[in-house]
């Protein structure tokens, strides 16, 4: 539905606008939201997912705002359930009528990062490896596994590079955790390309949409810093200070 307001323009102002008061949206219904205009649409509803006599399922909800929820072509979403039977799991579910597709047991969080082109595809992590999921075979390939690590993470705010050839990540060599490698791996030719021993533990690490870059945000005084694919070789300061971000190519 057409979302501009009847004077055909949107609110531009940078004031704080007080959320309204409203009662919860039907289910699939759209409406239109009275302060920006905006059409709006609830997709998900506890009653989607079962309960039992000693877990309620309280919702299905975007794991994270870093990781997209949407696909490719926005047709399928990735929720996670909170309570109930499926507590904890992560569901693929059409966008269009909330019909289960697939469901999936995460080791740890998945980090889950559909693919930028294919629809029927994401990319997720489970202990020490990496893996695709194809949401129409349920089938889940290791597209990598780092046997020299008891778990891999990027702190929840990672992805691989566009096309998911490189990727970066945290390596904890045992369960204390208290110490991590920062790694650079090719998933194309199934090799380590760079690695940071010892590196401290960021609070996140990435690798950049085009490949070409690691970023690390470090919280104790070092700030967002840029790095080297293939040496891990510090190259600038993307910004002094930390704070939740993300990745964005520019004009240029």
């Amino acid at each position: 539905p057409d979302s501009t307001p009847p004077d055909g323009t949107f609110l531009q102002d940078a004031n704080v606008h007080v959320v309204p008061t409203l009662p919860r949206p039907e289910l699939h219904v759209p409406f239109v939201d009275p302060t920006f205009g905006t059409t709006i649409v609830r997709l998900t509803d506890p009653s989607m997912s079962a309960s039992d006599s000693e877990h309620v399922t309280l919702g299905l909800r975007h794991q994270y705002s870093r990781q997209p929820a949407l696909n490719a072509d926005h047709t399928k979403m990735v929720v996670r359930v909170l309570g109930g039977v499926y507590r904890g799991f992560f569901e693929v579910r059409e966008v269009a009528t909330g019909a289960l597709l697939q469901r999936l047991a995460p080791d740890g969080d998945p980090e889950v990062s559909w693919h930028p082109t294919d629809p029927n595809r994401f990319f997720y992590r489970a202990g020490n490896e990496v893996r695709s999921f194809a949401v129409d075979s349920g089938l889940s390939e290791t597209m990598m596994r780092f046997a020299q690590y008891v778990y891999s993470s990027t702190r929840e705010e990672g992805r691989p590079s566009d096309g998911w050839r490189y990727y970066a990540f945290l390596g904890y060599r045992d369960n204390s955790f208290a110490s991590a490698d920062i790694v650079v791996a090719d998933l194309v030719e199934k090799r380590i390309v760079a690695t940071w021993p010892n590196s401290g533990i960021p609070d996140w690490v990435s690798m950049s949409p085009s490949g070409e870059y690691v970023v690390a945000m470090w919280v104790s005084g070092e700030g967002t810093r840029v790095y080297s694919r293939t040496t891990l070789e510090l190259l600038n300061l993307a910004f002094s200070d930390f704070g939740h971000a993300d990745f964005a190519f520019d004009g240029e």
